[in-house]
């Protein structure tokens, strides 16, 4: 299989104010996807779509090499779902949810489920309304892993948890993708998860994708340029992505291709959060 996730011309009309517009992408086994940009820019919405929970206006949407709209019931038996707020029944224990939700997974793996709830030290007889943000975030993932998926989408799981189960969890996720048949598509403002574990990067802004494509390769074709007032000209600022100024001096994104070195001012390697920022600040 070539691609697990095949997005061509999708759009979603929101609000007066809000679309997706004409959006088009591969994810491939085998790797981790992170999908970013700032509050608002369409990530949320885009995974709903990718996940049949909004309906799209046009376009179209193949997983695991079938159209979604034919196969929801067989494709989402294979997709591990953590969404941004995870709902479950409240007033039900962790152990009897799950009893619920396996009937829906064919492949649903008791071992794994309890070797997940012991490694996320989750009490099995505690109320789904009684835990923090944090353990229901540990809770959706055993479930959406306990279902032996292969296509796991993440919609901001590192929220609200602690630094060692995060860096636990990203170790996760290598394991999950070892055997180059699965995928993560993975969804976050801790970018810098991202520049530990992703592999290709889509940037959203205002419901457009502006960069898609292997994360070091983005990456390595701009640079983060700062330096003093005076030498911020007119044609260095023609050639930015965007820029900020203030009394002690700039910082600007610039494409490598478009830059001729000085002395005068410093380049930087960007890192995930400055094309987020730069790229938002174009489009403002």
């Amino acid at each position: 299989m070539e691609n697990i996730i095949e997005v061509s011309n999708l759009s979603k009309k929101i609000s007066s104010k809000f679309e997706m517009n004409n959006l088009s992408f591969n994810i491939k086994p085998g790797y981790v996807t992170g999908l970013i940009g700032s509050n608002g820019s369409g990530k949320t919405t885009l995974i709903k779509l990718i996940m049949g929970l909004y309906l799209k206006d046009s376009g179209n949407i193949k997983i695991f090499d079938k159209e979604f709209e034919k196969y929801e019931t067989q494709i989402k038996q294979n997709i591990g779902y953590v969404p941004d707020s995870p709902s479950y029944i409240d007033k039900l224990s962790l152990k009897k949810n799950a009893e619920l939700i396996k009937m829906f997974y064919p492949k649903w793996n008791d071992d794994k489920f309890n070797s997940y709830m012991e490694i996320f030290s989750l009490d099995e007889t505690q109320d789904f309304v009684d835990l923090s943000k944090g353990m229901k975030m540990k809770y959706s993932l055993a479930i959406a892993l306990s279902h032996e998926p292969d296509l796991l989408i993440l919609d901001e799981p590192t929220a609200g948890i602690d630094p060692i189960f995060r860096r636990e969890m990203l170790d996760m996720l290598y394991d999950f993708v070892s055997d180059n048949k699965k995928s993560v598509l993975f969804s976050t403002h801790i970018t810098s998860d991202l520049d530990k574990i992703a592999d290709y990067l889509i940037l959203i802004d205002n419901g457009k994708i502006v960069l898609n494509g292997v994360k070091d390769e983005l990456l390595s074709q701009f640079y983060v340029v700062k330096g003093d007032k005076p030498y911020f000209t007119e044609d260095l600022k023609s050639k930015a992505i965007s820029h900020t100024q203030n009394l002690q001096g700039f910082e600007a994104l610039i494409t490598k291709d478009s830059l001729s070195l000085t002395d005068k001012i410093s380049y930087d390697k960007p890192v995930i959060e400055d094309l987020i920022y730069f790229f938002n600040k174009k489009s403002r």
